[in-house]
């Protein structure tokens, strides 16, 4: 309980879920300015306002590669708000039932209205602008949530002094990680335009730019990626992981630190209260003379397993979660690098022959179908364990202990000869099949180098015998090891819930799982945009590109100098680039006139006729 004396629960002043609805104003007006110092990316559609509005873009998930800890922290300032949105807390009382589905709607699109800003600042790390203001917005945003976890840190409510810091302390790191970012891209930015102003003096900007344009921002302002890159590059430096299961990852682990800690002291108090309501009680009216010595003390062992109950599924459901989500992380590494290489055969057929559009579609539900999953399975791991343990313990240890009556032993005795029974038939049937039933010759795979026993009969007689009395006896034992596969479905399902990564279903019927399905189609959409190779080409096609507008710049720049003459090597670059032009072209086409099968991939139709003029000539 808290160690204040107060006897009243704590009332903040402004409740973060007020907040959230407060924020929508001055993030609407934050993303009507950035849009408004953004120009279009094709202007040539609307020719207006000097090409503004344009279209921001909050987060690369797919391919990019940058600040990954700054767009992971952002992620992480919404733990809590998810968690809302998992509870149900922005359902108003009394609502009908009808109107839930398009409050949740409601819900979700203001929470990627409050926090749309951040991700769009983070987008544009060296403008001083956009930095400004991603720094008042996250210091507002972390101005808030420090106040409300301060308001009231020694209420009743509370089962320790500071609960509501502890709850959200990883919502405040990333909140003051997001105001570190920032500030350093404002000093950053200041620092880059006094440098660029005094070095307009010597120097010609537009070469400057046209020769320096590959160079990356200072260092200072990719600090996080280094730091990122050290903790990643002693376990495979030649991958990294996408920004998408990073914060995916992130995000979980957030909300299920806060999931998990609200759920334990929720538990740890209502076990608190009902112990203190069970001495009152007693101490009032008695209840060991009115019920007897017997009911009182077993209400009091009630609580009492109950409560270890509640220990041992939480500390292992933590455990198993934690390392689920750690297996995730790696597994999606192990996949791709699988599907970069070309081996396709861990995915199933029904889930690879998906139309693209399906694809995609299924592969923007990873990230919140993943912690969604999590979250759930935490939940029902815990719910589960729970169940089991206090089954065990009134069925099998409290009885063999004398805490409780010894008739409840009964179901343990009608099952226990018969599970004893089953395995001594089964490992029984292994020893005859090795001793009696198989000749003893070996050979070598050559796969494995392993030294294997041939499968040969030997004693068919004995083997016939055997089998025919084992045919009615499996029929005796079939509704014991039903029962037992129906179990193990149950507890498989129940603790793989949160692995997303593989299938719950049976095979062949991989693709009615959503989840995995939704990892499956991440990955293939990973895969086609962020394939080493692909990604190489296209860099050696960019710096091809930039070389030859290099070149072309310094041709003109010696024209306007004065110099009337071009060197040999200056006409050799300029016939070799046209030739060059020239060639690309005609392969073009002469590759898609012998190969007809290429035109139906044409992107335009303006392409196509001139393919069929070339054709008719």
């Amino acid at each position: 309980m808290a160690a204040s004396g107060t006897d009243v629960s704590c009332r903040h002043t402004i409740s973060l879920l007020d907040f959230t609805h407060f924020a929508v104003g001055p993030a609407l007006f934050i993303i009507l300015i950035l849009s408004l110092l953004e120009k279009r990316r094709n202007p040539k559609r609307c020719r207006c306002c000097g090409d503004r509005p344009g279209l921001l873009v909050p987060v690369n998930l797919l391919d990019g590669d940058q600040d990954r800890f700054a767009y992971a922290a952002a992620f992480g300032s919404t733990a809590t708000n998810c968690l809302i949105l998992f509870g149900g807390d922005y359902i108003p009382d009394n609502s009908p039932m009808w109107s839930q589905v398009f409050l949740a709607m409601l819900a979700v699109t203001e929470m990627g209205i409050d926090y749309y800003p951040f991700f769009a600042c983070l987008a544009k790390k060296t403008s001083f602008i956009w930095s400004l203001i991603g720094l008042a917005y996250s210091i507002l945003w972390f101005l808030v949530n420090l106040a409300h976890v301060f308001e009231c840190v020694d209420a009743s409510d509370w089962v320790f002094t500071g609960q509501p810091v502890v709850i959200q302390l990883p919502v405040l790191a990333c909140l003051l990680y997001l105001v570190i970012t920032f500030f350093i891209r404002v000093i950053v930015a200041i620092l880059t335009t006094i440098r660029s102003m005094t070095e307009s003096y010597t120097h010609n900007t537009d070469s400057t730019y046209l020769i320096n344009d590959n160079k990356s921002v200072p260092r200072s302002a990719d600090w996080s990626t280094g730091l990122w890159y050290v903790f990643n590059a002693r376990q495979d430096p030649t991958f990294r992981y996408s920004p998408r299961i990073t914060v995916t990852v992130t995000v979980a682990l957030l909300c299920l630190y806060e999931f998990g800690l609200l759920s334990f002291l929720t538990i740890e108090k209502a076990i608190g209260v009902a112990k203190a309501s069970l001495q009152n009680a007693t101490v009032s009216s008695n209840i060991a003379t009115v019920f007897g010595s017997g009911m009182y003390n077993q209400m009091k062992l009630l609580l009492y397993v109950g409560q270890m109950s509640w220990y041992v599924a939480f500390g292992v459901s933590s455990v198993v979660i934690v390392n689920y989500i750690l297996r995730i992380f790696v597994s999606y590494k192990l996949q791709l690098k699988r599907l970069i290489r070309g081996d396709h055969s861990f995915i199933p057929k029904h889930c690879s022959s998906l139309s693209r559009s399906t694809l995609v579609a299924h592969s923007l539900m990873y990230s919140g179908s993943q912690i969604a999953y999590i979250l759930w399975g935490y939940y029902m791991m815990i719910l589960s364990i729970f169940i089991i343990s206090l089954i065990l313990a009134y069925l099998l240890i409290l009885p063999l202990l004398g805490f409780v009556s010894r008739l409840l032993l009964e179901p343990f005795w009608t099952i226990l000869p018969t599970v004893l029974v089953s395995y001594t038939v089964y490992y029984l049937q292994i020893l005859v099949s090795k001793k009696a039933l198989l000749q003893n010759e070996h050979f070598c795979n050559n796969t494995t180098n392993k030294v294997r026993r041939v499968l040969a009969l030997d004693n068919r007689r004995v083997f016939h015998n055997v089998s025919y009395f084992l045919f009615f006896f499996h029929i005796l034992l079939g509704l014991y090891t039903c029962l037992v596969r129906i179990a193990k479905g149950i507890l498989l399902g129940v603790v793989f819930l949160g692995r997303i990564d593989r299938s719950g279903l049976v095979k062949g019927f991989e693709h009615w799982d959503t989840g995995y399905l939704s990892f499956v189609s991440f990955l293939q959409v990973e895969l086609a945009h962020t394939h080493p190779v692909l990604v190489v080409f296209c860099q050696l096609l960019m710096n091809g590109a930039r070389d030859r507008r290099m070149a072309r710049f310094s041709l003109s720049q010696d024209g306007r100098n004065g110099s009337p003459y071009k060197t040999f090597g200056d006409v050799e670059l300029l016939s070799m680039e046209s030739s060059y032009r020239v060639r690309t072209r005609w392969m073009k086409a002469y590759t898609l006139i012998r190969n007809p099968a290429l035109r139906t991939d044409r992107n335009t139709a303006q392409e196509d006729w001139k393919l069929q003029h070339l054709t008719t000539q």
